[in-house]
């Protein structure tokens, strides 16, 4: 009996995997034509429906033309090393670059200073008062010697007395 059921399942599956329908043949690709559309722009808005005016006031970003212009700005600078301290020397070398110096030039100076003297050319005193009132460790200021080029604006002079960034006093602090 084992043998009779297996024998008509197995015809039953060879049957039906034979003559199933195909779902292809039964499928029919349809074409449907897109409706027209079309669309009615009123000529001016209606009173019912007020769209909000919508104002925008910028806010205005901060230009380069608007930040106070550095100390140092458009005036030359030469730097000579009046001590064999490469650290004061590295020192005044950032702190002109950061208050805006061009220093076109460096070396060691023909003597040693005691003082950390700023020398501007004819024309240029302001560009060197300018300097002491950035930054109170120039303290001196000479004319040119008549040794050092015209062609730049100012010259300084590393002398002795020159505190680095890290060791100099803050604003009305006394060293003791």
């Amino acid at each position: 009996m084992i043998r009779a059921l297996l024998a008509a399942a197995l015809a039953f599956g060879v049957y039906w995997l034979v003559f199933q329908p195909d779902p292809a043949d039964e499928m029919t690709l349809e074409s449907t034509a897109a409706p027209d559309v079309v669309a009615t722009v009123p000529a001016e808005p209606s009173s019912a429906a007020t769209v909000p005016e919508i104002t925008s006031t910028p806010t205005p970003l901060p230009s380069l033309t608007d930040a106070e212009p550095l100390p140092g700005d458009g005036v030359s600078a030469q730097l000579l090393n009046g001590t064999d301290d490469q650290a004061a020397f590295d020192d005044v070398v950032q702190t002109l670059v950061d208050l805006g110096y061009d220093v076109t030039q460096s070396g060691r100076a023909a003597n040693d200073y005691a003082e950390t003297t700023i020398f501007a050319t004819a024309g240029q005193e302001a560009e060197a008062a300018a300097l002491v009132a950035a930054d109170p460790r120039f303290t001196t200021i000479g004319d040119n010697p008549g040794n050092l080029t015209t062609e730049l604006d100012i010259h300084i002079v590393v002398g002795a007395d020159w505190t680095t960034t890290e060791s100099a006093p803050e604003d009305g602090a006394t060293e003791g």
